[in-house]
């Protein structure tokens, strides 16, 4: 599981994304795994996939403005060259605004370069959990990796 936090600087708007690897098989999930850091082979693509995702992410102003928070949960699929070739909506953060910067910052973020030889399906599928809130503190930039 890789998990990274963001507030978002001079403002009280916070950005946290959750990423989880599917396996599927034939449009069937036949199992879910947590991203295990230490042994996973996907470690590096799914690094770049975070932060290539962060690096063009936002609190909407007007989300900002009307005080929106929430959580949209997202089922990509990537292709063997980091191409995004599906994003679909599965649970919405209650705010069209928040789903839309969400979807669009996945495309936005694409390519993602090559998933490694050594990953044996044509496609990844990951769900995303992009998660806005809001707090009391001044921003200040912050990230972690679980």
């Amino acid at each position: 599981m890789f998990v990274a936090d963001a507030v978002v600087p001079g403002a009280v708007a916070a950005r946290r994304l959750i990423l989880e690897v599917i396996d599927v098989d034939e449009d069937l999930a036949v199992g879910v795994g947590w991203m295990d850091t230490q042994q996973d082979l996907l470690i590096s693509f799914m690094r770049r996939f975070r932060n290539n995702i962060y690096n063009v992410w936002n609190y909407p102003e007007e989300a900002r403005r009307l005080n929106q928070r929430g959580s949209c949960l997202l089922r990509i699929t990537v292709d063997r060259n980091g191409d995004v070739t599906d994003v679909i909506l599965m649970e919405s953060s209650g705010s069209r605004v928040l789903d839309d910067e969400a979807i669009r910052a996945v495309r936005q973020g694409a390519t993602y370069g090559p998933l490694p030889r050594a990953y044996p399906n044509e496609y990844l599928h990951i769900m995303a959990l992009f998660n806005y809130s809001m707090s009391g503190t001044t921003g200040y930039q912050r990230r972690r990796l679980y």
